[in-house]
């Protein structure tokens, strides 16, 4: 509670925390706010902001253990932690975005310190397996935190995943509007009148849920580490 009141340099993982929850706090109100009748593309505000979160979240708790274990100086900055990417290459903390490999440099921690983690405090300190698999989902798709920030992202073959709006033949056409459920159509005719293309509006999501579930996750994570290592 005392690092509400105290200079990021004084917080134990240097604010990424408590930004964390607030970038999770403001997807929160987007949320309850948001009307998918009015704008289709509200979801990718809240997409981004859950996303952004889960990344300081995992900076947060990664920079908590390495302090708690002793694996960093006391006098550490953050420009001294670093980790290796598969290539061998080192990469700050800071500058990162890879879900994947953070959540993959976390569980490296974890596994080979268990013991000392036991002994500090008596937790079950394992990640759901779930929660693995659904980082590596989500990392495939936004691994340079882009994808939910712009209609074209680094990957140009997952952005038209994005469309809420998608091109459909003609038989798609007519098995879609005898769905019982309703259906937009875009038409487009051609200078003799003749339809010469089609939409669908297809309004799907493919993240809202994934996201919610990492970030619940490591939001209780992070809570129970900063009450159990860092209760003084």
């Amino acid at each position: 509670m005392k690092e509400y009141f105290l200079p990021f340099t004084e917080h134990n993982d240097f604010g990424f925390g408590i930004i964390a929850g607030a970038y999770k706090d403001a997807s929160e109100i987007l949320y309850k706010n948001k009307n998918n009748d009015r704008y289709w593309y509200s979801n990718f505000p809240i997409n981004f902001l859950r996303r952004h979160s889960i990344e300081l979240y995992l900076k947060s708790i990664i920079v908590l253990f390495s302090k708690r274990l002793c694996l960093v100086e006391d006098a550490a900055t953050i420009d001294d932690f670093v980790f290796e990417r598969p290539n061998g290459k080192l990469e700050m903390i800071k500058k990162s975005h890879d879900l994947e490999l953070m959540y993959n440099y976390t569980e490296f921690l974890i596994n080979n310190n268990i013991s000392k983690l036991e002994e500090l405090h008596m937790e079950d300190w394992t990640f759901p397996k779930q929660l693995g698999e659904y980082i590596r989902k989500l990392s495939g798709y936004d691994y340079k935190s882009d994808y939910f920030r712009y209609p074209m992202s680094r990957d140009a073959s997952r952005d038209s995943k994005k469309d809420v709006f998608k091109e459909m033949s003609y038989d798609e056409l007519i098995r879609e509007a005898k769905s019982p459920k309703g259906k937009l159509f875009m038409l487009f005719e051609d200078e003799n009148g003749n339809i010469s293309k089609m939409f669908n509006n297809v309004d799907e999501d493919n993240f809202s849920e994934l996201l919610l579930y990492i970030l619940e996750n490591l939001f209780c994570y992070q809570a129970q580490i900063r009450y159990t290592l860092f209760a003084d």
